[in-house]
């Protein structure tokens, strides 16, 4: 049995992206008109969703949260609105909405647009998986030696802090290579990452490498012009 079409599916024609938009559209509207204080009561879904902040598991609940109060379509709308490209697809649901509903996307975007998007970004994540690295240097002049520091922030929104001389963190670097070595396939991998890879351990084997010196050749007596 064939599956219907959904708003947040990759493949759809432009038409059947048309079709589906000012159906979900028109069915936003009448909920609107239904309830008054639906923006009210969306917005404190929102909030009490998004306001302890956002985690690998947040999309779904919220997901499940706004299908139940508005339906399944005007669910489909509002997540096609704000996974990405939030503006262009506002203009684009302009075409196929009425004020009141454009009135209303706009509204969830304004507040809570940068907070629906990451959430979208961080679903089907593994919660433990590293999401942002903060990288410091500092030389202690008293003491004569580096040391580095490096915080880890996670999808699951916790955060881990490492630091140590030099030789510890290239340690712990070997180690990470051991561990992606034992994988074996190139293809596990993407291109950018390969390429960033590369060319970042390129720079510091050259900076690890021991400097050859210049062997000058030794003078013969009756050399020249």
């Amino acid at each position: 049995m064939n599956q219907p079409q959904s708003l947040l599916s990759q493949q759809l024609t432009d038409e059947e992206r048309g079709r589906l938009l000012e159906a979900a559209a028109h069915e936003l509207h009448t909920f609107l008109e239904e309830h008054p204080q639906a923006t009210a009561h969306f917005l404190e879904i929102l909030g009490r969703r998004l306001g302890n902040g956002v985690t690998v598991d947040t999309w779904g609940v919220l997901g499940s949260n706004v299908s139940a109060y508005l339906g399944r379509d005007p669910g489909d709308l509002i997540a096609w609105v704000v996974q990405s490209d939030q503006i262009n697809k506002l203009q684009l649901v302009e075409e196929h909405a009425s004020p009141k509903v454009v009135a209303f996307l706009r509204t969830i975007v304004g507040l809570y647009g940068v907070e629906l998007e990451t959430a979208f970004a961080l679903s089907g994540e593994l919660p433990h998986n590293w999401r942002t690295i903060f990288r410091e240097v500092y030389y202690d002049k008293i003491l004569g030696r580096y040391r580095l520091q490096v915080r880890i922030e996670k999808m699951n929104g916790e955060s881990t802090i490492l630091e140590g001389p030099p030789d510890s963190l290239l340690s712990l670097t070997s180690y990470l290579i051991l561990t992606l070595n034992l994988l074996g396939d190139a293809d596990a991998f993407s291109e950018d990452n390969k390429r960033l890879f590369l060319e970042q351990a390129e720079e510091l084997i050259q900076t690890l490498r021991p400097k050859r010196r210049s062997r000058r050749r030794p003078s013969v007596e009756g050399d020249g012009a």
